[in-house]
């Protein structure tokens, strides 16, 4: 079993599946990006039902053996800003700072205030090489002398699954090309570690390319689980 967990929530804000008890997807078809009403009420459950996020994130929390970085999208509401004209051209106006859209679903914004938890709030595409990112799983794996990739195991959920989560999934799958932290300024990592996708927390904005993900990840030796105890068991979590 792992050392340590890793888990890697990404994108779980209003404006890409909630709220819970969405009722329609009319609702949001303002959003390019969101998972729709389907996949909304998956991970959060019906309007008056238990919210099955928080219920997974809750036991998560609890291991003192697992870290968790949560990755969110916001965005300065700049009209002026041509950065952020182009952004929202071409995906839509979405997770503005101030707004109920950039706000995490369920009891996220509580958990991320718990201990082995942090946020990083970013816009870009490329996640296992995005500076801070880096920083962050790299001062885990120090903070736990992790020196065998056996000692730790990743798990990337959110969306969209076709993008940021397979790509996040397979980056960490082979890790290749970032820098050594017990070798400063030496070699350049390149091995394989246990990721561990669940397909119930995943969402895309297209349900075909969702399952096409899920799909083309296991076919590369990452794990996709099933339901609950597949999670659990795979983090070696008691729950």
């Amino acid at each position: 079993m792992p050392k340590i967990n890793i888990v890697m929530p990404i994108c779980l804000q209003n404006d890409f599946i909630g709220p819970k008890g969405l009722a329609s997807d009319r609702d949001i078809q303002h959003l390019i990006l969101h998972g729709g009403k389907r996949a909304a009420a998956r991970i959060l459950g019906e309007a008056s039902g238990p919210t099955p996020i928080d219920d997974v994130m809750e036991a998560i929390h609890n291991d003192d053996n697992t870290y968790v970085i949560y990755i969110e999208d916001q965005h300065p509401d700049d009209p002026n800003d041509p950065v952020i004209k182009v952004h929202f051209n071409i995906f839509g106006r979405h997770c503005v700072v101030g707004t109920e859209g950039v706000k995490a679903v369920g009891r996220l914004a509580m958990f991320k205030q718990l201990r082995r938890s942090q946020v990083i709030n970013t816009d870009a595409l490329n996640l296992v090489t995005h500076p801070p990112i880096v920083e962050a799983i790299t001062a885990i794996i120090k903070e736990n002398e992790i020196e065998d990739p056996k000692d730790v195991k990743f798990m990337v959920l959110g969306g969209l699954t076709d993008v940021l989560v397979a790509d996040c999934a397979r980056g960490l799958n082979h890790i290749c090309g970032l820098p050594n932290p017990y070798r400063e300024g030496g070699d350049r990592w390149d091995f394989f570690t246990q990721v561990i996708v669940p397909e119930r927390y995943c969402f895309s904005n297209n349900a075909t390319h969702h399952q096409a993900a899920l799909q083309g990840m296991e076919k590369v030796a990452i794990t996709i689980a099933r339901n609950d105890a597949e999670i659990f068991d795979g983090l070696g979590i008691d729950a």
